[in-house]
């Protein structure tokens, strides 16, 4: 449980882009669902107490309150979750936050709901209910804005496929699509910053592999420039659907992990969403199983790739046309969420952040 009256401290990512009115279709629930929101918040939690499973962390001196920013942590990675926040992935209340955290005995640093951006005001009181900043007159907290998040898909509206795709631009040296989208980021990079919002870190979030699988739309043509991203963010996803595959974490995450890291050799990375489904012959043919699938994921984020700093499981389940059921949740089965458990248990795994104070202007 978690003790009443404590400050938490918050970090959002937002992924913008609703304001793109490109034609569409998506493929499947989650995608549908995340296509109507342009924000998902992924809400970092420093000073929660969750009884008998913290790991201490030296933040007595921080006031998670004040002037601060999150720091990249030197050994291990915060933990987190999209906590199944309802159909519209923003129902975030305390009591889903405080069940999540007892079922998997680890108090979660980043916590990540959804929210529209362009047609909802800011999601303040949903923030609020977790860092509990009552007297805050605005939300000025360190945040993690994403825009256009997965954009080497062709799932969102702002894919560069619907914005030229692989056709050429020579005066610019890039394909129209991906350079579309990298002066869109830049753009709204520049508007916030121009606006006086210091207390944004901005981060580039892809799929892991692109779709199509092309030179045109990978992570490079897309990139903004370093000096307009501050993270590094893919999304790591197993089998969705019960006639899929579910590879393993290698075949998953090494090739997007070194294309990613070449963009940037200092930036740290994100796993900004991650999950498999719970599906009765994933082993057939080559895959894994999904207990054996987050094992994997929880060792080997934290020991093969030493760049990752954050790793958020997106704990949902949802029905498909046919009527069946994709249960991407840790706990769709005891077996599944032992394995959660144990894995997450590991002190590299932070369910605290590590907060600096900035100096006063």
């Amino acid at each position: 449980m978690i003790a009443a009256g404590t400050a938490v401290s918050t970090v959002l990512v937002f992924e913008p882009g609703s304001v793109l009115d490109t034609p569409f279709f998506a493929e499947n629930f989650r995608t549908r669902m995340r296509t109507c929101f342009a924000v998902i918040v992924v809400v970092v939690a420093s000073s929660l107490a969750l009884i008998g499973c913290r790991r201490s962390v030296a933040v007595a001196q921080v006031d998670p309150n004040g002037s601060v920013e999150v720091v990249i942590p030197e050994q291990g990675a915060y933990t987190g979750a999209f906590m199944d926040f309802g159909d519209e992935e923003d129902d975030v209340t305390l009591e889903t936050i405080e069940d999540f955290e007892q079922m998997v005995g680890k108090h979660q640093a980043i916590i990540a709901s959804s929210s529209y951006w362009g047609e909802q005001n800011f999601p303040v009181s949903n923030l609020n209910v977790i860092w509990r900043a009552d007297a805050a007159r605005s939300f000025g907290h360190p945040m993690i804005v994403v825009f256009g998040v997965e954009m080497n898909g062709t799932w969102f509206p702002w894919s560069g496929a619907y914005y030229g795709g692989a056709e050429w631009d020579k005066d610019l040296n890039n394909w129209k699509g991906p350079e579309t989208f990298r002066q869109a980021f830049r753009y709204v990079v520049d508007r916030v910053r121009a606006r006086g919002a210091s207390n944004i870190k901005w981060m580039f979030h892809t799929n892991n592999y692109p779709y199509p699988y092309e030179t045109w739309n990978c992570a490079p043509a897309y990139y903004p420039g370093s000096d307009y991203v501050d993270w590094l963010g893919l999304s790591v996803y197993g089998q969705q659907y019960k006639d899929e595959p579910n590879p393993n974490i290698p075949s998953l995450v090494t090739w997007p992990y070194e294309e990613i890291s070449r963009l940037d050799p200092h930036k740290p990375i994100m796993i900004a969403e991650w999950a498999t489904g719970e599906f009765p012959h994933s082993a057939e043919g080559g895959g894994v199983g999904k207990p054996e699938w987050i094992r994997q994921g929880l060792k080997l984020f934290r020991t093969r790739y030493p760049r990752i700093k954050a790793a958020v499981y997106w704990h949902e389940r949802w029905q498909n046309a046919d009527g069946s059921y994709s249960n991407l949740r840790v706990n769709s089965s005891v077996e599944a969420l032992t394995a959660y458990r144990e894995g997450v248990a590991n002190p590299d795994w932070l369910g605290d952040l590590i907060l600096r104070t900035l100096p006063k202007k």
